[in-house]
């Protein structure tokens, strides 16, 4: 199954100044327990940007037109080619990658976390993105809900409805 899981904003803000605004341990701890053993996709600057690399835990697997390798991870050079070889696992940013993946239709599950204040991101996601799925509260906090999107409509149907 091809999955999605991020963090945003309350203006679907993913990032700021090439990081992210905010600590929530709890997301993290969300993260974690969602993909421990999974593989997980990322982009370049989302891998460069991790505190620790690899993700321990699970396969890295990074996109990059630029490089070819990257020290602990699998590196392909478009997603397409990367879910040819591992049709399982865990879209986990960053936010281009995020979009492409919406936009192409290409996953049928998303865990979302949405922070319920805006931190200024000068990268966003678009309303637009979350539109073909419908949406479970699993679990409430003071600061976020953490969502389930089910996709509601199946890829590359949408044109024939």
């Amino acid at each position: 199954m091809r999955r999605l899981i991020a963090i945003v904003d309350q203006e679907n803000g993913v990032a700021k100044g090439g990081g992210i605004p905010w600590s929530f341990p709890e997301d993290l701890a969300f993260f974690r327990q969602k993909t421990r053993g999974a593989t997980v996709f990322m982009g370049r600057k989302t891998f460069l940007g991790l505190p620790v690399r690899p993700l321990p835990d699970k396969h890295n697997v990074v996109l990059s037109r630029t490089h070819s390798t990257l020290p602990g991870a699998e590196v392909f050079t478009s997603l397409e080619k990367a879910l040819e070889q591992y049709s399982d696992g865990w879209i986990m940013g960053g936010a281009q990658l995020y979009a492409y993946a919406l936009e192409q239709e290409l996953v049928d599950m998303v865990y979302l976390t949405r922070m319920r204040q805006a931190y200024g991101a000068d990268v966003c996601l678009k309303d637009a993105h979350w539109k073909a799925f419908s949406w479970y509260k699993l679990r409430e906090t003071e600061g976020a809900d953490f969502l389930l999107g089910l996709r509601s409509v199946p890829p590359n149907t949408r044109e024939s409805l």
